[in-house]
């Protein structure tokens, strides 16, 4: 029972979170674009920004990308990079910058691979297209 109480506790307390976050968490746009009265949503939107094709495109769109052949390493699964990036309203890529990196190296590939990106459909909130920040992880596997 006390186990069932804490989660449900936890659960209302993640829903009230995020709740206010989705309204209140908002960022000015970069310094090149201080004039624009925009904002950037970091958390959640009604419709989020997709990658032209959807999530299984953009898998392989990385995956033929990648190029991996000066890593020294005999492992097959070599690491995550998570990189950061604003999708604009109309949908190029901005503010490319590595959150949770592996090495230069793996860092600098991933960068390289979302730049290639085309331009992806941005996301939606109260009707109206928004700039939006996304974080995305980019694994590194030996083919």
């Amino acid at each position: 029972m006390y186990k069932t109480t804490k989660l449900l506790f936890i659960l209302l307390c993640l829903t009230a979170l995020t709740s206010h976050m989705v309204h209140s968490q908002t960022l000015k746009n970069s310094e090149e674009n201080k004039q624009s009265d925009e904002k950037i949503f970091l958390v959640v939107a009604e419709q989020e920004p997709e990658f032209p094709g959807g999530r299984m495109a953009m898998t392989k769109f990385i995956n033929r990308n990648m190029r991996l052949s000066k890593v020294p390493s005999t492992k097959n699964h070599l690491g995550r990079v998570f990189i950061s990036f604003i999708i604009d309203t109309d949908g190029s890529l901005q503010d490319i910058s590595i959150k949770r990196g592996l090495s230069s190296e793996y860092d600098h590939e991933a960068i390289r691979i979302v730049k290639l990106m085309p331009n992806w459909k941005p996301g939606r909130q109260s009707g109206r297209v928004i700039r939006m920040r996304y974080t995305l992880p980019i694994d590194f596997r030996k083919k």
